[in-house]
């Protein structure tokens, strides 16, 4: 079935670009198109630049191994996975799954992908069985398989109780569970999954990478390339992580490799009561020992109360100066714990961003 590779996943110099359509003020727009595009009412230029989405990836991805691509929303990750998955056809460079060439071997790389893509929504109207068969149906499964698959997979997800209710009855949770049984139906080689645990609770979420780490990687040996903005997916379940930032890798290594590489940088995480929270980050980067400073959007506060994030080589000598100009800036300290390097640290340190910016 595969062909001779010492990789599961290899890209080389791969770039993807897409045309982009900016509307500027100025003179009227005097084309049709323009009009038909943003009605009679408008008034202004168009204009259409390129942006490249990739821009030489290489990445070499072993069998059995779960590699995360970490970043933020608009880094590139889904864009990687749909030229792996064939969806898309790269610009320039070269991509492989089990040895085949996504452009001129398409077929025998859809024959090695389990592709799980939460964004390509299943059928509402459709009971859980009736969508898993039709997955099994659209990759080829073969017919004498089919039945014994699905009911595995309900099994393991534990929907085996509601497989024949509407899907439209579903909770988030389960739609999730369900999207991820669909891969076990096809269970090809090499899974690409995309954001899979989005929008779920974090019990739920934790659950599902358990079941990820141990019926796809350990029971089944499938390479796994996960696209995740979320760290507790990087750190729970990958075996390696690639930083991407604005289409490139910037750093690959495991979780533990990463944060050593960034000793020396050492974490203040902060609650601050403050009526003006982007006046705090800016009258705290001004320091002298401040490596970084952002806010930590994620986290849910009441009203007037910030969550900062600080980056400094030392926090002991850091922290009477860093209190003081949050007093000056009108804040207030509630809380304030130092730790050692997350994956976000070392994203910050190799994008000069965060995750959520």
């Amino acid at each position: 079935m595969t062909a001779s590779s010492e990789y599961a996943v290899e890209t080389f110099n791969l770039t993807k670009k897409f045309k982009v359509v900016e509307t500027l003020p100025g003179e009227e727009e005097r084309s049709k198109l323009a009009r038909f595009l943003f009605g009679e009412s408008f008034r202004g230029r168009v204009r259409v630049r390129e942006r490249v989405v990739l821009d030489r990836v290489n990445l070499k991805v072993k069998a059995g191994e779960c590699l995360g691509l970490l970043g933020p929303n608009g880094a590139g990750k889904t864009t990687l996975l749909e030229i792996l998955a064939t969806a898309l056809l790269p610009d320039d460079g070269i991509a492989k799954v089990m040895g085949y060439d996504v452009v001129r071997e398409s077929g025998k790389v859809r024959r090695c992908i389990t592709p799980v893509f939460p964004q390509f929504s299943v059928y509402d109207m459709w009971t859980a069985r009736r969508n898993l068969e039709y997955a099994a149906l659209l990759h080829d499964v073969p017919l004498g398989e089919v039945g014994r698959r699905v009911r595995e997979a309900l099994e393991l997800v534990g929907l085996s109780e509601r497989a024949d209710d509407l899907v439209r009855k579903y909770s988030t949770g389960m739609r999730v569970r369900l999207i991820l049984a669909m891969g076990l139906v096809v269970d090809n080689p090499v899974y690409l999954m995309d954001e899979p645990f989005t929008g779920i609770d974090p019990g739920t979420a934790k659950q599902l990478r358990e079941f990820v780490r141990r019926e796809l990687l350990e029971k089944r040996g499938r390479t796994v390339l996960l696209a995740t903005n979320m760290l507790a997916d990087a750190e729970e379940l990958c075996d390696r992580v690639a930083i991407i930032n604005e289409g490139r890798v910037v750093a690959v290594d495991t979780p533990a490799n990463l944060k050593r590489k960034v000793q020396g940088v050492e974490t203040v995480d902060l609650e601050v009561l403050t009526e003006n929270a982007e006046a705090l980050v800016d009258a705290v980067k001004g320091l002298d020992g401040v490596k970084a400073c952002y806010l930590l959007r994620s986290v849910s506060n009441p009203p007037g109360v910030a969550s900062l994030r600080v980056l400094t080589p030392d926090s002991r000598s850091l922290l009477p100066n860093l209190i003081e100009a949050i007093h000056k800036a009108n804040g207030k300290v509630s809380y304030v714990k130092v730790h050692e390097p997350t994956l976000e640290d070392v994203f910050i340190h190799y994008t000069g961003r965060g995750l959520c910016e």
